[in-house]
């Protein structure tokens, strides 16, 4: 009763495909929206949300025209699709020729933007413009930034053995007379984030055997 139907969300939820939550107007003082997710959402918080897809799986025809050139150009395409039914990444022209000019993937724009929406200093700095629009992003210059991985996160070892770049010893182009693909692209995102994850709770894991080690009351 409060908004209309939209099935074309429908068609978007598949497997390997994210989407970011956001509303173009934020009510609360605080900014807390930007929420991946995987499934099929329904209104966050105080509602009117809306999701950006990763990739956009619609059997309508591109057009270059859906795309307005401002100061601050629109990242995410509006109705557009690959004509077939097949996935496309979800890019205005700017988007499209700020990855391919960087040499970057629609995955690492897709992943840099929710990284920043949950920066405390970027929620700060434009905590303003965040309650009065949609949420506007800082791109970077190189893809080394768009593609960031902290040094401490890139050091774990395990075992012994360097994760991360284990990982990709075993997978170089010259032993697989290929590049990595896709999937194993997000395969190796995944293990990153786990990583970073882990290293965030290592000081809650050493208070608690602080805690556990210290003496008997």
């Amino acid at each position: 009763m409060l908004d209309r139907p939209r099935p074309e969300f429908f068609d978007q939820v598949f497997e390997g495909n994210y989407l970011i939550e956001a509303r173009q107007h934020q009510v609360k003082a605080d900014f807390d929206r930007g929420y991946p997710c995987t499934v099929l959402g329904d209104n966050f918080g105080n509602g009117l949300s809306n999701f950006f897809p990763l990739f956009l799986c619609k059997k309508v025809i591109e057009t270059e025209s859906s795309c307005v050139v401002r100061e601050t150009p629109d990242l995410f395409a509006d109705g557009v699709g690959s004509g077939d039914g097949q996935p496309v990444p979800n890019l205005t022209p700017f988007a499209r020729d700020y990855v391919a000019r960087l040499g970057a993937q629609p995955e690492d724009l897709f992943f840099h933007i929710v990284a920043l929406l949950h920066a405390p200093a970027y929620r700060s700095e434009n905590a303003g413009a965040l309650r009065q629009d949609w949420p506007r992003v800082p791109l970077p210059l190189t893809a080394d930034i768009l593609r960031d991985v902290p040094a401490a996160v890139w050091s774990y070892t395990l075992g012994g053995y360097q994760v991360l770049k284990k990982w990709l010893t075993y997978r170089e182009a010259v032993l697989l007379h290929r590049p990595l693909t896709p999937d194993e692209a997000l395969d190796f995102t995944r293990h990153v984030r786990r990583i970073a994850a882990l290293l965030a709770l290592h000081p809650d894991l050493d208070a608690h055997y602080r805690r556990a080690a210290g003496p008997e009351e």
